[in-house]
This record gives structure tokens, C-alpha cells and sequence, in this order.
């Protein structure tokens, strides 16, 4: 029995060795073709052998979905909590993912090198690659039911709204947004005006090298890449700024006017891709007459926040209250936040009408934003006419001249 054993081991290593390269390829074709017609019948058997499992994904994924609607937009903890949920969705299925290639990997050597775990091998990696198109399928089907779902039948932007906040709780379930699809004046405005404003960011060296940085609100006057915004949002005369557009792009521009006691900024952008997308300035609404602001407040991403109102009077003649602000003329009784400085207040037309200054929060909780004058603006945009006129090139370089640098 012995030497039986043994000649067999012989004949076994013999053949092992006789292995031709067209002999191993032919096993590994061979190998990948019974693997694919099979991975259909492993996938539903991974399917319905984990029902658990296979919930417990689904419903992780319905949640990255809802968070990447609901939260992804905004900043701050909320969508820095998003943005680790799906960091971490995706990491796990990275994993899941290494971890079969890894199988498939030995598997495929198992077979080059011996005949012997051929069928061991085509159920494994039929169990790897089924295994793995259920999770993808199961997440990406999970990920868009809950993305879809987050505000179902309704087109939705973030939304300052009287009596309404924007903290944690009213971000997270959605209670201050505005659906579109229900208001179609709101609408018409939004959809004219959100790619013409977008978020300014300004970053001061300070003398001890240390970096502070804040934001504001602007938006385009016209399709020269010339732009307005508020005065305390950006620095001196040629200082650089970064505008971030609701699309994500980023550009550079440069303060080519200033008019402090007016709380005004004039901006150009630096180089010939300009955006199109522009505002137009309007004459004063009269009292009562309903607003909408457009800007970025602190704690939000991408598209602009709406802050909807009306005109309350056209006059505000005291500032005691608030001295270091300059003197505004316009009152609105709109809900605006840090960060919407600078901002556009459009009318029923959706032409600007004003300029967010400063916004107010009474101790009975009521809030109103203030602008300059459209008497003002007019005055500032006529004063500065060369700059608004001039190319880019010449109306930083003017600009920079004036301010010294």
C-alpha cells in the first residue's frame, strides 16, 4: 500500500510538473467562465441566506441618502457629520470589497499552480463577486431612496423664515426650508438670481502670522465680472478675494471701489472667464411690498439661503443702537444671519433693491436687516464708474493705485 501511495504522489508531482503556461491559462479561462454563468445563482443565494444583514445595509444606506439631502448642504457639525457618515458607509464597503478581491486573488493562484481546489475555487469566487454585487446594489439602492425620499415631491432651499431658527434640531429634520414647488413667486426669483451671488472669503495676516478669515455675501451687476457687496465684508482697495459660486466654482477678484460710511464694495473679477449670471438694480419699493434675500450664512454650503419679507419703511435715521455700523436708510423685516452681509434684497421683479448691512434681533424676537439707500448705491455705482466700465487689468490697477498698494 505503500509503494502504491508513494508511486502516486510521484505520477501526481509528475503531472503537476508537466504543466504547460497554455495548460494553466486554459484552467484560469476555464475558471472566470463558470465563475460569471454562476454569479448570478450566488448572488440570490447571498441575498436570501442574509436577510439581516442585507436589511441592516439597506437601511445604513437609506440614512447616507437622507443625510447627504438633508445635511450635506450645510456646514458646521451637521455636515461635518454627513460628510464622516458617508466616509465611513464608503470605507466599509471598500473593505467588504478588498476583502473578496483578496479571496478571488488566492483563489486564482490555487488553480494556476493545481487542478486539485478547481471547483473549491469557482464557488469562492462566485461567492465573492455575488456577495459584492448585492452589497453595491442593496447600498446604491438604499443611498437613492433616501436621497429621493429626504423631501419627496418638493424642491427645497434652505430658508430664513420669521419665528423660525437655525440650529441643529431645524436643520436636521428640514423645518426651515421653503418647497419651491409651492411657491412659485419665491421660485421664479430663486431660480434667476442663485447662480449671480455667491460667497466671499477674505483672509487677514495679523502680526503675530497668525490667520483669521471671514465671509460674506456678493453677487454680479454684470457680465463684465464686476460685483457689489458690502464694505466690512472685504478689505482695502486691491485686496484679493475668493469667490466661491453656488455651482462650486472659485474665482479670484479684487475690491476696485470702497465707500465705507455707504457700507459699500465694488468687486472685479481677475481674468476673462467671467460668469454671465448678473442682477439688475431697481428703484426703492414702497412700504409693505414684499422682499427676498439671498446669502450664505455661516453654517451653509452650496446653494444660497433665502430669507423671504417685506419693505418696512424707507427711512431708518438713527443708529445709536449699532455705531459701528454706518448709517443705513432701509428697514426690511427680513431674517438674516453672520455671513449674508453684502447679500442682494430683491422685489417682486427680482431686481435689487437693496444691500444687506446688518441684521437685528429685538428682544421679543422679532428681526429686521437694514441696507443702504437705492440713492446711495445709485451715487456709488455712478462715482465709480470708471472702474465699473473698465476692464479688469485697468480697473485693479487703478484700484490699487488709489488704495497704495
Amino acid at each position: 500500500m505503500e509503494s502504491q501511495g508513494s508511486e502516486i504522489l510521484v505520477n501526481d508531482s509528475e503531472s503537476s510538473q508537466a504543466d504547460t503556461l497554455g495548460e494553466k491559462l486554459g484552467r484560469e479561462c476555464q475558471l472566470l467562465k463558470n465563475t460569471f454563468l454562476g454569479v448570478n445563482a450566488a448572488a440570490h443565494k447571498a441575498f436570501v441566506e442574509h436577510p439581516v444583514r442585507t436589511s441592516i445595509k439597506f437601511g445604513a444606506a437609506v440614512t447616507v441618502g437622507v443625510a447627504m439631502a438633508r445635511l450635506l448642504p450645510t456646514r458646521g457639525l451637521l455636515g461635518t457629520a454627513a460628510k464622516l457618515l458617508t466616509a465611513e458607509m464608503g470605507a466599509s464597503f471598500a473593505l467588504d470589497v478588498g476583502a473578496n478581491l483578496k479571496r478571488i486573488g488566492l483563489a486564482i493562484k490555487d488553480t494556476a499552480e493545481s487542478p486539485a481546489h478547481y471547483k473549491r475555487s469557482v464557488a469562492c469566487m462566485q461567492d465573492c463577486l455575488g456577495s459584492t454585487l448585492v452589497d453595491g446594489a442593496v447600498m446604491m439602492t438604499g443611498g437613492v431612496i433616501g436621497h429621493k425620499a429626504a423631501y419627496l415631491g418638493s424642491r427645497g432651499v434652505l430658508a430664513l423664515k420669521e419665528g423660525e431658527g437655525w440650529g441643529f434640531s431645524e436643520r436636521l429634520l428640514g423645518k426651515n426650508r421653503i418647497n419651491l414647488a409651492k411657491e412659485p413667486q419665491i421660485a421664479t426669483l430663486y431660480d434667476g438670481a442663485a447662480d449671480s451671488v455667491f460667497r466671499i472669503k477674505r483672509i487677514n495676516f495679523c502680526k503675530k502670522n497668525a490667520i483669521t478669515s471671514s465671509e460674506g455675501t456678493g453677487f454680479f451687476i454684470d457680465d463684465r465680472g464686476t460685483a457689489i457687496t458690502a464694505a466690512h465684508v472685504v478689505g482695502g482697495l486691491g485686496e484679493r478675494q475668493v469667490l466661491t459660486l453656488s455651482s462650486g466654482k472659485r474665482l479670484n477678484a479684487y475690491v476696485v471701489a470702497l465707500d465705507a460710511q455707504k457700507d459699500l464694495a465694488l468687486l472685479k473679477v481677475a481674468g476673462p472667464a467671467v460668469p454671465k449670471d448678473y442682477l439688475k438694480i431697481g428703484s426703492e419699493p414702497e412700504a409693505g411690498a414684499k422682499v427676498l434675500g439671498l446669502g450664505y450664512p455661516l453654517q451653509s454650503n452650496g446653494n444660497p439661503v433665502v430669507s423671504p419679507g417685506t419693505f418696512v419703511e424707507p427711512y431708518l435715521r438713527t443708529r445709536s443702537w449699532a455705531p459701528a455700523f454706518p448709517q443705513s436708510e432701509l428697514k426690511f423685516s427680513i431674517h438674516t444671519r453672520p455671513g449674508q452681509s453684502g447679500g442682494p434684497i430683491l422685489n417682486e421683479k427680482g431686481e435689487v433693491i437693496g444691500v444687506v448691512s446688518m441684521g437685528e434681533i429685538l428682544p421679543s424676537g422679532k428681526k429686521f436687516t437694514y441696507a443702504p439707500s437705492q440713492d446711495a448705491l445709485g451715487k456709488f455705482l455712478s462715482d465709480w464708474d470708471l472702474t465699473v466700465t473698465r476692464p479688469a487689468e485697468e480697473a485693479i490697477k487703478l484700484a490699487r493705485s488709489i488704495g497704495g498698494y
